[in-house]
């Protein structure tokens, strides 16, 4: 037994050689193997991937302005003055729609409604350029300051500055024109606007530039001195002791020269004009102004005023609107013109769509030496308790203050009172 003991261990270590070459040729194989193995090919995605990116290109026509637009002294938001009206057509989505506004001596314009008729673009009828821009609809336009359609009257003095009050302009009280947009006019219907209309600033839109001399050159104007006439309780008091219907006349200050202070109390058929101190007020001369609108004054020369009066009554059937100028001279009342400037008729009015009784005019006075200037706005409103339809700009007129010279009756209150430095005779 002891001689076989090396033969053992001797195979032992065989064997254990044998398993160790093996297991080496084994572990190469499967190396081997795993090389020659393609990678497993990534994984399918769980969802689905992502669209391509999309991207806007610029459109293929211009942008167009959206309201609200702004409100300015050359016009409103993409419609400005001056511009082709072509230019307004284009803005419209619906094509062009240009009806003409044509009653003659009256309007005569070309009109785009744009906005869904909340804008109304006016220019010639040869469409060349646009001359006129309104608004009628309340989220339409405002100013930088907030003024708009249906904006109450007295707010307008923090939108656009206090009333601009200059001696050669006379408007209708429904007109209010801010310091800070001249060329900028409100039409005051009920104490709230209704319209807004821009036109091109004329030359007396701005405060404090010269009155035209006879031969229209500039005539620098001369400070007046402080007018002080009756107050309005006391010039409305007197009047309408003898005529109770007079407590709803409207007193306007008039300062016809440097000396004489009068007090025109305006009432629906006669106006009367009132002079001396509060206690002691006198009646000096009185007009007779069926269907009187307004009375203001307007200045004659650079030291002189005239009172202006714009009546609107109905003649037969049709409706004429008339201007009268007097001038208080030596101490008499002088009427220096009166004239009718525009007409209405039921023919007429149908030529724009509408009944007389629908429409009104708005008429603005401006003194050009001599002469006075007519101008204004018609506005239509179908039902008095609606919006209004229309606007458009009234065909300007001239009336010339060298073609009457009528003395007017003086009216006296047999001496009561004072009329300091007034000649009532």
């Amino acid at each position: 037994m002891t001689g076989g003991a090396p033969v053992d261990r001797d195979r032992a270590c065989y064997n254990l050689g044998v398993r160790v070459v093996a297991s080496i040729v084994c572990a190469l194989c499967i190396l081997g193997a795993c090389r020659d193995r393609e990678p497993d090919a990534d994984p399918e995605p769980s969802h689905a991937p992502p669209p391509p990116r999309r991207v806007i290109g610029p459109p293929a026509g211009g942008v167009r302005a959206l309201p609200p637009h702004a409100i300015r002294s050359d016009g409103v938001g993409p419609y400005r003055l001056g511009a082709p009206v072509g230019d307004a057509l284009a803005e419209l989505p619906s094509g062009p729609r240009l009806p003409v506004l044509d009653v003659r001596g009256l309007v005569h314009c070309s009109v785009v409604r744009a906005e869904d008729d909340g804008v109304l673009v006016a220019g010639e009828t040869d469409g060349s350029a646009i001359t006129f821009v309104a608004v009628v609809h309340a989220e339409i336009a405002r100013t930088e300051r907030g003024a708009k359609v249906g904006m109450l009257r007295h707010e307008l003095t923090t939108a656009v500055g206090d009333e601009l009050r200059d001696r050669r302009w006379a408007r209708d009280p429904r007109v209010y024109v801010g310091r800070a947009l001249p060329g900028v006019r409100f039409l005051v219907v009920d104490d709230r606007v209704a319209a807004v209309m821009v036109t091109r600033a004329e030359s007396g839109d701005t405060a404090g530039g010269p009155l035209a001399s006879d031969a229209g050159a500039p005539v620098p104007q001369v400070p007046r001195p402080a007018c002080a006439p009756p107050t309005a309780a006391a010039a409305v008091a007197l009047v309408s002791a003898g005529d109770p219907g007079a407590s709803s006349s409207v007193p306007v200050a008039w300062c016809p020269d440097d000396s004489t202070a009068i007090t025109a109390v305006v009432g629906d058929p006669t106006i009367t004009l009132v002079v001396g101190a509060d206690d002691r007020p006198r009646r000096i001369a009185s007009i007779d102004a069926p269907g009187v609108v307004y009375a203001a004054p307007i200045a004659a020369d650079d030291r002189k005023d005239d009172l202006a009066v714009v009546s609107d009554r109905l003649v037969g059937d049709t409706r004429v609107v008339s201007v009268a100028i007097y001038r208080w001279d030596g101490g008499r009342l002088v009427r220096v013109a009166d004239e009718p400037v525009y007409q209405l008729n039921a023919a007429g009015a149908r030529w724009i769509g509408a009944r007389v009784e629908d429409l009104d005019l708005l008429v603005e006075l401006e003194a050009q030496g001599d002469d006075v200037r007519v101008s204004g706005a018609l506005i239509s409103r179908p039902a008095k308790d609606q919006s209004i339809h229309d606007v458009a700009p009234l065909v300007p007129v001239s009336v010339s203050r060298r073609r009457h010279a009528v003395p007017e009756p003086p009216v006296t209150d047999g001496g009561v009172g004072d009329a300091h430095g007034v000649d009532a005779q």
